[in-house]
């Protein structure tokens, strides 16, 4: 099931969730905590 919805994904998304977090929602984390520290 997991491996068929990642091969819907495009190529840059599949290799950076193979890798753990995609870089974009590591990216948005980040925000998120520099917003929230103030």
């Amino acid at each position: 099931m997991n491996i068929y919805y990642e091969n819907k994904l495009p190529d840059d998304r599949l290799k950076t969730t193979r890798l753990g977090v995609p870089a974009t929602l590591r990216a948005s984390i980040a925000a998120d905590s520099v917003r929230r520290s103030g």
